[in-house]
């Protein structure tokens, strides 16, 4: 049952379109890693990179249960060639 509530207040924070914030970390600023790296594929336009990551980690926070307030990108990389609009993004949730 616990689960089918968590479903539902994803749902309905995708329906009024509103990821938590997270704030974002510089690669080198200090944070306990709080889970597994996250991959999110996203576009290469302004504000794509923060706002897929947001509603990635959003998703992990509540059905998942993780205890994390921060993001630090890792890396990101291209998609097969060099001319794409689209990139792939690794990044670790972090607790500051």
């Amino acid at each position: 049952m616990k689960k089918f509530f968590k479903h539902i207040k994803l749902t309905l924070k995708i329906k009024l379109n509103k990821p938590t914030n997270f704030s974002f970390l510089s690669p080198n600023e200090k944070c306990n890693p709080v889970g597994p790296e996250l991959k999110v594929y996203h576009s290469f336009l302004s504000g794509m990179l923060e706002w897929e990551c947001r509603w990635r980690l959003t998703e992990e926070v509540i059905l998942n249960d993780l205890n994390a307030n921060a993001i630090k990108v890792i890396r990101t990389e291209n998609v097969e060639n060099s001319y794409s609009l689209y990139k792939n993004t690794v990044f670790q949730p972090c607790k500051i």
